[in-house]
């Protein structure tokens, strides 16, 4: 009778114990994100409550490759390689978009950039935390895409550095537009998510790999014990068992 290999059981266990503390780590930012970030915009509040239900499903699919590994359960296994392998799909989706829509998200964010360049434009949050944070003014030509209502998150704080700063009127303000380095910013968290899915994805398939065994090997073990023959004890019990094996029912021994 074919045995299932106690190691891929060992490892597929391993695995999923890794797993699921990897999920837990991912659920915990995000409740840590919502617990001591009270005012936080759509966007932010989107990408906590992301972080929670990647967690949730991490942990989810961990108990049941563990559980299903260790009491060999097929459809516990099963369902655990088909949710590996629809998130596997799922990530290769998300790299394909992010390596093709990258023209596009930068065009998006310039365009919003754009729209708070205006002088009647009253909420220009957006704008200022790019400026300030990139440590440049205006889109394309640098502060004189402002005209002459210059923001404060374009005022340079280091006003004897000629090489990011540049005297205009009785302030300083960044040199540099904010062109280049957000579009640099764009590349650099492109690059992010796809290290990111691309190590997930090797993950799922070690995780695949290990789960699609063992249920090769329950299925085998299932195979061999339906193929076994009955014993002999069991079948020499059954009347008239001896006289039926001749080969004409009537011949049989009278004294």
């Amino acid at each position: 009778m074919a045995q299932v290999n106690v190691w891929v059981k060992r490892l597929l266990i391993i695995f999923n114990s890794v797993f699921a503390v990897a999920g837990c780590l991912v659920f915990l930012m995000g409740v840590i994100g919502k617990k001591y970030v009270h005012e936080v915009d759509r966007e932010e509040q989107y990408g906590r409550n992301t972080l929670m239900t990647i967690g949730v499903v991490t942990i989810f699919l961990a108990f049941l490759g563990g559980y299903g590994a260790k009491s060999e359960n097929k459809c516990m296994l099963f369902s655990f390689f088909t949710g590996l392998f629809s998130n596997f799909l799922l990530l290769l989706l998300l790299t394909v978009a992010v390596v093709v829509l990258r023209p596009q998200i930068f065009s998006t964010i310039r365009g919003q950039f754009g729209s708070h360049l205006l002088p009647d434009e009253e909420n220009s949050d957006f704008a200022d935390i790019v400026q300030s944070q990139l440590k440049c003014c205006g889109m394309d030509n640098g502060y004189k895409d402002w005209g002459e209502s210059i923001p404060v998150s374009c005022r340079c704080p280091v006003i004897n550095d000629p090489s990011q700063c540049i005297s205009v009127g009785y302030q300083s303000v960044y040199k540099q537009s904010c062109s280049i380095p957000l579009f640099e910013v764009i590349g650099k968290a492109s690059f992010i998510i796809f290290g990111f899915t691309v190590g997930f994805s090797v993950i799922a398939l070690i995780g695949m790999v290990l789960s699609i065994t063992l249920l090769w090997q329950l299925h085998r073990q299932t195979s061999t014990i339906q193929l076994d023959p009955p014993k002999y004890s069991e079948i020499a019990s059954i009347p008239d068992y001896k006289m039926n094996l001749l080969p004409f029912p009537d011949m049989r021994y009278s004294p």
